[in-house]
């Protein structure tokens, strides 16, 4: 994460037009959770926000959470992928 310095990313996500899911681990040690709610306020719509509790960086590595993460991302981006977005 050393590199995250390099970037605004705040100033990106306002270019980006297309649905964002953003998913925070509130026990996320690498992105902290409140710079990634920077993000998620900083985006455009449409976007959505889950926080996830027990959960850091990479969720595969919190088995717990797996399918709670899982299912966020599958039924965000369904309806997407199947042209059903409002």
């Amino acid at each position: 994460m050393e590199d995250a310095s390099n970037f605004d990313v705040e100033s990106e996500v306002k270019k980006i037009s297309a649905p964002k899911l953003i998913i925070i681990g509130k026990i996320d040690g690498a992105v902290l959770p409140e710079d990634t709610m920077k993000i998620y306020h900083a985006a455009k719509e449409p976007k959505e926000l889950v926080e996830i509790e027990n959960m850091g960086h990479d969720y595969r590595d919190f088995p717990d959470q797996i399918k709670e993460v899982n299912t966020k991302v599958v039924n965000f981006f369904t309806p997407i992928l199947l042209g059903r977005s409002s």
